[in-house]
């Protein structure tokens, strides 16, 4: 099987090219030929292992640079671009601000006692 790399991300001295959370799984890549390769290459090699991408649910987004990417096909299933989207609870921004995030915990303190003897200032 041939491996493939992509740019990814540098976080100190680590390069992360993908984020895996059970069956979630998001990519790091830098252009739409590569999101293209990347998404085609997973879907061939979970089908080895008798599992399916979702592609309904499957979908692109520019982090923080540049336009957003246009819909993709990959092996003729449409994947759609995005402008935010929720991964693991947190909300995930093209314009990388975390605002949305901050206001939603700023709201569950009032509902709930998640932060208690904390003030939070909105």
């Amino acid at each position: 099987m041939t491996r493939l790399f992509f740019n990814g991300v540098t976080v100190g001295r680590d390069l992360f090219t993908d984020l895996v959370y059970a069956d979630d799984t998001a990519f790091f890549v830098d252009s739409p030929t590569s999101a293209t390769t990347c998404l085609s290459s997973f879907a061939d090699t979970a089908s080895v292992l008798g599992l399916q991408i979702s592609w309904p649910k499957t979908k692109t987004q520019n982090l923080g640079s540049g336009l957003q990417p246009d819909t993709i096909f990959v092996n003729g299933n449409r994947v759609d671009p995005v402008s935010d989207f929720t991964y693991l609870g947190s909300s995930q921004s093209f314009d990388d601000q975390c605002r949305p995030d901050i206001r939603r915990l700023y709201r569950a303190r009032f509902r709930s006692n998640v932060f208690p003897g904390q003030h939070l200032e909105g």
